[in-house]
């Protein structure tokens, strides 16, 4: 998946269940209800990069092991994913476009 922008929705994005080689990368997510970005369960070989995350209702970035284990997951931190603070509400200001670089 390259180049959404996921905005006041419920999730931004829920992989459930056996996703393999996998790219999630140069998307926005803002202002979810619930998770940003949530690898539901055995995961592998998936890479997060170079995304923009804030005001998600949960967690921001997650990922989980059920059924079974994850394995070869490339971690978000070090590939320029920001999960960021809100630092307005969205009732109150309009977002600005981040500046998606790697």
């Amino acid at each position: 998946m390259n180049g959404l922008w996921i905005q006041d929705t419920n999730v931004g994005f829920w992989l459930q269940y056996g996703n393999s080689n996998c790219t999630v990368e140069n998307s926005v997510i803002e202002s979810t209800d619930a998770d940003g970005l949530n690898f539901n369960g055995n995961a592998t070989n998936c890479t997060v990069k170079n995304n923009f995350i804030r005001n998600t209702g949960d967690d921001g970035l997650a990922i989980w092991s059920y059924p079974a284990a994850d394995s070869g997951i490339t971690s978000p931190t070090t590939r320029s994913s920001s999960p960021a603070w809100p630092t307005a509400s969205p009732t109150t200001a309009a977002p600005t476009t981040p500046s998606l670089t790697t």
